[in-house]
């Protein structure tokens, strides 16, 4: 896990085709160099302008708010590092990736019942279908495969951090695609709880 790059800059913003005779939008969204050796990798690595940085590591300077507005609360919990790097670019700014910071990432993973509570809203279907929602229409982006991807695979960092480790500890490390699959379905529904709860506690 620590000597594996998470992320070494990369690329974002807008890219414009004329498909039959229209046009079309398509976010750009790359991350250099992800799951690579650090040991390996770090020698060629050098202080340079890039276009894309997450915000596990960011320093930012205070002032580009001025141009740039503060951050998107709209973007509940993805994409709104894609979408800072963009408007940064769009001000007039710059990012720049900076190889003498290294940071260790370690994901989240809901150690007590409070944190799974959170947890699960943080990442719930609602909130990042309402995030890619969100940064579509912003740009004015087509709903292309990157989107219809993105849709088909909400809910995925709670597949990774709860559904399928419980999985692999109910059935004694040997895992189960159909106990996964209950589980699942058995998420969807307490996520949706959870969402609709806070919904109506967040209410006006």
């Amino acid at each position: 896990m620590h000597e594996k790059v998470h992320c070494a800059g990369g690329e974002s913003g807008v890219e414009i085709k004329h498909e039959n005779g229209q046009e079309t939008r398509h976010i750009i969204e790359k991350i250099y160099s992800q799951g690579r050796s650090v040991s390996t990798l770090r020698p060629q690595l050098k202080r340079e302008r890039t276009g894309l940085a997450e915000f596990h590591c960011m320093l930012v300077r205070k002032d580009i708010f001025a141009q740039t507005g503060p951050l998107d609360e709209q973007l509940l919990n993805t994409k709104e590092h894609v979408d800072f790097s963009m408007l940064v670019e769009q001000a007039g700014g710059s990012v720049w990736f900076e190889p003498a910071s290294l940071v260790t990432y370690v994901p989240g993973i809901p150690r007590t019942l409070a944190d799974l509570s959170f947890y699960m809203l943080r990442w719930s279907n609602e909130w990042e279908l309402a995030s890619l929602r969100r940064l579509r229409d912003k740009w004015n982006l087509t709903e292309d495969k990157y989107f219809r991807h993105r849709y088909r695979n909400v809910g995925w960092r709670r597949k990774m951090t709860i559904v399928r480790p419980l999985s692999e500890k109910l059935t004694l490390g040997r895992g189960s695609k159909r106990l996964e699959s209950v589980l699942m379905s058995l998420d969807r529904r307490v996520n949706r709880h959870l969402t609709d709860r806070y919904a109506r506690q967040v209410a006006p």
